[in-house]
């Protein structure tokens, strides 16, 4: 594969290979047997640049086996991610694994097994995933991911008591969310860096500190999700300009698809600032857009 310009020319898929790329295999109908294997070096989907990707897939010892991989170019270098999947019988282990190579380490493993299952009450299947115990590697400094299931049903997720965690500080997740409006999705957390969260969304073109704590509830999730949440703020920043401490209350805009923010912030005898404007975590909107009301703030 060495020319892909006829993708978004024919398919509108903004994909582009840009170097020499194969793919090959067998299959074997006399052993059930089969032996997938693919390089690409380089590619680009949108606006993002991937490197050094890899897959395999074959079916050794009765289990079929996947494994995908690649390098994810970043503004302050690759991000590498690992996808390893064995599936047997009714069961499917995954795990992802990813890695930086920049000067404050971002690493970790997530470790699953899903369960498909017949539904007692509807002709379908069901999913039961066990979220298993593992270490995650933020910022240099190593969480805890704590067991977990989530069910995934036919209009349905149920999450039981997902829980990541540093010492005192964590996140705990545990609801459900369905097209009932009375479900709901309940989020904790507490002493939560926003640096981590930002960069977790690559969002790195400014520089947010803060230590948030507080809850966040979504209901209506598959019709239209409502989003209502109150944070406590300590040692806000923005590029580096020290705003204090205060609130931020949030929402979501179905709208404007984005997350719509209100904070106060005050240093006591020094400065107050009101912040409103919009988190939009979706592609290709993805970004932010703020209004910033200043007293004595150092910006």
């Amino acid at each position: 594969i060495f020319n892909t310009d006829f993708l978004p020319a024919l398919f509108d898929i903004p994909l582009q290979i840009s170097s020499y790329s194969r793919i090959y295999g067998s299959i074997n109908e006399s052993t059930n047997s089969m032996f997938v294997e693919g390089f690409i070096p380089e590619v680009k989907y949108k606006n993002s640049e991937y490197q050094s990707g890899y897959l395999l897939c074959e079916n050794p010892s009765g289990k079929l086996h996947s494994l995908i991989s690649f390098n994810q170019m970043r503004k302050h270098g690759a991000m590498s991610y690992k996808f390893n999947t064995y599936a047997h019988n009714d069961s499917l282990s995954t795990t992802l694994s990813w890695g930086n190579n920049s000067e404050q380490t971002y690493s970790g493993d997530l470790l699953t097994v899903a369960h498909f299952l017949k539904s007692t009450k509807r002709n379908h299947l069901k999913t039961l995933i066990e979220i298993k115990p593992s270490d995650v590697i933020i910022n240099d400094t190593t969480w805890q991911v704590h067991p977990s299931t989530v069910m995934l049903d036919k209009d349905l997720v149920e999450v039981n008591n997902f829980s990541f965690s540093h010492n005192d500080r964590f996140i705990h997740v545990d609801g459900r969310a369905s097209k009932t409006p009375s479900d709901t999705l309940k989020v904790e957390m507490k002493d939560i860096n926003l640096t981590y969260l930002f960069k977790i969304l690559n969002f790195e073109d400014v520089d947010f500190k803060a230590e948030i704590s507080g809850k966040i509830n979504v209901c209506n999730t598959m019709q239209k999700p409502q989003l209502n949440g109150l944070l406590s703020v300590r040692d806000f920043s923005l590029n580096n300009g020290p705003l204090g401490d205060g609130t931020i209350a949030a929402a979501w805009d179905d709208d404007r698809q984005g997350i719509s923010l209100d904070a106060h912030l005050s240093e006591p005898n020094i400065s107050k600032t009101h912040v409103t404007g919009y988190l939009y975590p979706l592609h290709p909107k993805d970004g932010l857009d703020l209004n910033i009301e200043a007293q004595n703030t150092n910006l």
